[in-house]
């Protein structure tokens, strides 16, 4: 279980869902799909997101970025969050 952006030999199999994931940051708004992993040095960052619903299988959909560096808007469930930059760097999603 090496991070992505850390391994010094990351996954190119096509068939690997978390090879095509991509952070929420670099997601555009209107962009959805499925969570395959969370990806953080910081425990207790994953343990808030789990609380918030953000558990890899669920969809989501990136309804709007509010800045470049700020907050992200996300539509999981019935529910719209607002994250920071920080925070939705860690959520990973492959997108439909």
């Amino acid at each position: 279980g090496e991070d992505c952006s850390t391994c010094s030999d990351p996954c190119t199999d096509p068939v690997s869902p978390i090879s095509l994931s991509i952070p929420v940051i670099e997601m555009k708004a209107g962009d959805a799909g499925q969570i395959p992993h969370l990806s953080s040095d910081d425990g207790s960052i994953i343990r808030k997101l789990i609380s918030m619903g953000f558990v890899p299988g669920r969809e989501l959909e990136l309804s709007a970025v509010v800045s470049d560096k700020g907050a992200r808007i996300i539509k999981i469930g019935d529910a719209s969050i607002a994250l920071d930059r920080d925070m939705a760097s860690v959520i990973f999603v492959t997108l439909r």
